[in-house]
């Protein structure tokens, strides 16, 4: 400790002159005379005497006294004499270089320091550490059991409260407010501008939020919950104008804004948009039981669902949802894997249990149903309705204009029907099947050239 200034000299001088080595006041300077008295205790203690007090010394200082070591201050004392300095029981400091250093210690103005009990500094360079500190104004600290920092560079441990600008809240309980706030830990709040809650039961709120962790929740700016139960809303802009996205990843995640993105156990995202330069901005909730809405949006994993997409400047599908239980629904969606359902313009829905409905759609394989304009269903169990539809495949029926069935069981129904394979049946204007058993068909201009068809074309042919 030799050539050091500050409170943690004076609490050496204490216990010195507790134990009859020092008889000086407690200056905090560590001069000669407080050297003089360290070196004479190393000697009784059996410590080599340097005059330094290091671990084994001020180990040796805690034996013989009741008073606890504290911590090191951080802010260097003066090197010019103390206007005021007030050490003990319900002290009080106040003006210029103040001190009041233990038992309901309350310094006040310049560069003050309240050290221990239940302080509180309040001034410029403040510093209050201790039981109960409380720190306001300037470079203020509080540093330890509830402490309190409050105004500009402040920063605050343990059940601690930073509020004002580059506020830190590092600790058990913390909460930190105010632009470059961050609360790190066990039940963290921050909020304001470049805000960070790292840790258990985090909360951040504002700008550039994050909160990263087990109950995380992050809200507004490029917002970031990142852990279980996380929850992000918001989303927005860079100062470049690149797009910000609202990112909830891990356990029971959800987000919501713009560019969000919910990725994982029961991730729900919904919102999504276009930057500034009319790029895509996607909504994404990738993993199980995701629900992905909005702009883009695609939910991909087990009982995923997505919702509302449109296509983007460079003409790519909209919503889709892949995977088991999917769900797809509104412009350009596309559900495909087991138990799927798209619904909307241009939609298609490929694989198991499959059902597409509306413009454009597809239905693509197993059990598979597709209905509306140009719908077409492709495989076992197939269904295809309305114009223009296509049912092809095992037990496949195609009803509407220019339908066509074609396969096992097939069965087309409406103008320019066509239904070719076992146990066809083409039904409606322009009809046809074509040299299969058990064909039949019925309306006009039909043809059926197989064994034991029946057919009836424009009210005068038939064959049995």
């Amino acid at each position: 400790m030799t050539g050091r200034n500050g409170f943690d000299v004076v609490f050496v001088q204490v216990l010195l002159k507790d134990l009859g080595f020092y008889h000086g006041r407690a200056t905090g300077f560590y001069d000669d005379g407080t050297r003089t008295s360290v070196m004479d205790f190393q000697r009784t203690s059996q410590i080599t005497p340097d005059g330094i007090v290091g671990p084994k010394t001020f180990f040796q200082l805690g034996v013989h006294n009741d008073y606890s070591a504290p911590k090191p201050f951080a802010i260097a004392w003066p090197p010019f004499e103390c206007e005021t300095l007030v050490i003990g029981d319900c002290a009080h400091a106040e003006g210029s270089d103040t001190m009041a250093g233990s038992f309901a210690a309350h310094a006040e103005g310049w560069m003050t320091t309240a050290g221990g009990g239940w302080s509180h500094a309040e001034g410029q360079l403040t510093r209050a550490s201790g039981a109960g500190a409380h720190a306001e104004g300037g470079r203020s600290r509080a540093l330890g059991e509830c402490s309190h920092a409050e105004g500009v560079s402040t920063e605050a441990f343990d059940a601690a409260h930073a509020e004002g600008e580059d506020t830190k809240s590092t600790g058990v309980a913390s909460h930190a407010e105010g632009v470059r706030s961050h609360a790190s830990n066990i039940a963290a709040h921050a909020e304001g501008s470049f805000t960070q809650a790292n840790g258990e039961s985090a909360h951040a709120e504002g700008e550039q939020t994050l909160a990263q962790g087990l109950g995380s929740h992050a809200e507004g700016g490029t917002t970031t919950a990142r852990g279980k139960s996380s929850h992000a809303e918001g989303g927005g802009w860079d100062p470049a104008n690149n797009p910000a996205p609202t990112v909830a990843s891990g356990e029971s995640s959800h987000a919501e804004g713009v560019n969000t993105l919910a990725q994982g156990f029961g991730a729900h995202a919904e919102g999504g948009g276009w930057d500034p330069a009319n790029n895509p901005a996607p909504t994404v909730a990738s993993g199980e039981s995701s629900h992905a809405e909005g702009v883009n949006t695609l939910a991909q994993g087990f009982g995923a669902h997505a919702e509302g997409g449109t296509e983007n400047v460079n003409s790519q599908p909209g919503s889709q949802a892949t995977g088991h239980y999917s769900h797809a629904e509104g412009h350009s969606s596309h559900a495909s894997g087991h138990y799927t359902h798209a619904e909307g313009q241009g939609t298609f829905a490929n694989g198991n249990s499959s059902h597409a409905e509306g413009f454009r759609s597809l239905a693509d394989g197993f059990n598979s149903h597709a209905e509306g304009h140009r719908s077409f269903a492709e495989g076992a169990y197939s269904h295809a309705e309305c114009f223009r539809t296509h049912a092809e495949g095992d037990c496949s029926h195609a009803e509407g204009a220019l339908t066509t069935s074609s396969g096992i069981h097939s069965h087309a129904e409406g103008n320019s029907t066509t239904a070719s394979g076992e146990d066809s049946h083409a039904e409606g204007s322009y009809t046809s099947t074509n040299s299969l058993a058990g064909a039949h068909i019925m309306g006009q201009y039909g043809a059926a050239d197989s064994a034991y068809s029946w057919h009836l074309a424009n009210g005068t042919s038939t064959t049995l």
